[in-house]
């Protein structure tokens, strides 16, 4: 380890390596995403139509990065007049409440969940949200969230809350691009 950090000049203070190239790696980024993104189910919502409601946690990720947009915002960047709405991961019963009044003006919601196993609060707002919508579920970690709701009509799996992941699940959602992920196995 000592011979690579003198080999790189990491002991001196020098650099030999020139910065890394972000716009690259962002296009890369988002190219893995579009191929990891996984449509598990599709009940005739997808792709989205009409005023969409577009709910996500504000710190879904297991590592924060500031400056991160949330679902809601990447799809009304998309979609002018889709609404967003930001929760806790573990939303109060007043929280819930605001949130299914906003989707009153929607003709569809989607929701970003994160552990639901963990975050059993996701679950009520999701069961809550659904009794009057058409929901999309994005998994903004793991597949499994789909387990404790196995109702809902649509669910993508993004596998993270990170902007590329996001950008690539509302293509999918919107209809921009087809999925082409699967399952880990």
């Amino acid at each position: 380890m000592v011979d690579a950090k003198r080999r790189f000049g990491i002991l001196d203070g020098r650099r030999d390596q020139s910065a890394p190239d972000l716009a690259a790696n962002a296009r890369t980024a988002l190219e893995l995403a579009r191929g990891a993104t996984t449509l598990l189910r599709n009940r005739g919502v997808l792709p989205l139509r009409g005023r969409i409601l577009a709910v996500s946690p504000t710190n879904a990720d297991i590592s924060f990065f500031e400056g991160q947009p949330t679902l809601g915002s990447v799809i009304a960047a998309k979609r002018a007049d889709a609404m967003s709405q930001s929760l806790p991961l573990r939303p109060s019963a007043a929280e819930i409440d605001r949130v299914v009044s906003a989707s009153r003006a929607a003709d569809v919601v989607v929701v970003g969940t994160t552990n639901l196993f963990a975050y059993p609060e996701q679950v009520a707002l999701v069961k809550a949200l659904a009794n009057d919508k058409p929901v999309a579920v994005v998994a903004l970690r793991g597949p499994y969230d789909i387990l404790s709701i196995p109702d809902v009509a649509a669910y993508v799996c993004a596998y993270d809350s990170r902007e590329p992941s996001l950008t690539a699940a509302a293509e999918v959602l919107l209809g921009e691009r087809k999925p082409s992920g699967s399952l880990p196995r």
